[in-house]
């Protein structure tokens, strides 16, 4: 990070993000970064005439009717222009609610506009243009895009995307909560997640240049995630193990780990008990051999869990995090306990002692 950058960063109000604002202030602040806040007032009425002017297809009258339940929101606005442009309120004497008024505007699309749309936001981060063309090579997808650059046209016509030289993003974040919604979003989303998984996996097996691997790595577990592939999950755990460990910034490719295990525990934490053991387990280790006991102290400490391999890895983080007592206590009650079937348990345990011992000055013991 640089001293000498300026960031304008846009905080929407969103119960389900899990984060106040007053809490991201806190976290900035934490890390002497100094910030100044300027809170944004909804459109009036006059703002929105002002707008409307310009628009030949929409009465005034109309506006003045349908905004009774408004709260100034400009998507509202945006949609409601947009389905007026393309002919949805043909009626002048209806009213329109404004509060609806992006869901039915997504709800106007047709299959193959609704298709692409949800395999832009099942991509979670900005699209690549080159990635998303693969689309129309993709057999699943052989009945929704033939000509994917109309529908991408039209997509940012109606402001719903906004394309970029290299790369595509959804236009507003309430349109994910609208798209989900509809009936159809549930089988295009999982061939989205499909689609994506496939691709990534390839450049996964290919000399790309131009993303990292540790990219590709991440974007594979993701995907592979949401379809419950389990054997691809741990087998490429070990390989992002390795990469982050030759990571310039090996806590990224860890922050990416956990947001896959939150995922897991919000969808079904007892049916995916065994693969979030499995994910907190890597992060445990990785947060160790990075030197980060006590972030592995933390994912350790909350876990419910007994076994050998527990043992050995709170034994060692006591140490690590300069528990020593504790360490030392624990070591000899599992060894008093241990039936000396498992040697390499012993020994861990044996040496965590013996370690923690020569830390305190223990010498002679």
């Amino acid at each position: 990070a640089s001293n000498n950058s300026l960031y304008l960063l846009e905080f929407t109000l969103n119960d389900e993000s899990g984060y106040s604002f007053h809490e991201i202030v806190s976290k900035l602040e934490e890390q002497q970064i100094s910030i100044d806040t300027l809170s944004l007032n909804p459109l009036t009425l006059d703002d929105v005439k002002k707008i409307v002017e310009d628009q030949p297809e929409i009465s005034w009258d109309l506006i003045q009717r349908s905004s009774v339940n408004w709260n100034g929101n400009m998507r509202s606005l945006v949609d409601l222009l947009t389905q007026v442009k393309y002919g949805v309120y043909t009626d002048t004497n209806l009213k329109i609610n404004w509060n609806t008024a992006t869901f039915e505007h997504i709800h106007s699309l047709n299959n193959n506009e609704l298709f692409v749309l949800t395999i832009i936001l099942v991509h979670k981060e900005p699209v690549q243009r080159s990635l998303l063309n693969k689309l129309i090579t993709y057999k699943e997808s052989f009945q929704y895009v033939i000509d994917i650059q109309s529908l991408l046209n039209t997509l940012e016509n109606r402001s719903l995307i906004r394309c970029y030289k290299d790369e595509i993003v959804l236009a507003h974040d309430s349109i994910v909560q609208h798209l989900i919604k509809l009936e159809k979003y549930d089988i295009f989303a999982i061939i989205g997640q499909r689609f994506w998984f496939d691709t990534y996996e390839k450049l996964l097996n290919s000399n790309d240049v131009y993303t990292s691997r540790g990219w590709r790595l991440m974007r594979v577990l993701y995907f592979g995630s949401l379809l419950n592939f389990d054997s691809k999950i741990y087998e490429l755990l070990n390989k992002i193990n390795e990469e982050a460990l030759r990571s310039r910034d090996p806590q990224k490719m860890i922050n990416y780990v956990e947001d896959v295990r939150k995922g897991l525990i919000l969808k079904d934490k007892l049916r995916y008990a065994e693969r979030i053991k499995q994910i907190n387990y890597w992060l445990i280790e990785l947060n160790y051999k990075i030197g980060n006991g006590s972030k592995a102290w933390e994912i350790l400490s909350e876990m419910n869990e007994y076994s050998k391999k527990f043992n050995a890895l709170k034994a060692i983080l006591l140490e690590q995090i300069g528990k020593h007592s504790e360490a030392i206590t624990f070591c000899t009650h599992q060894l008093e306990l241990s039936d000396s079937t498992n040697l390499s348990y012993d020994l861990a345990l044996n040496l965590v002692r013996l370690v923690t011992n020569f830390d305190i000055g223990e010498v002679q013991i």
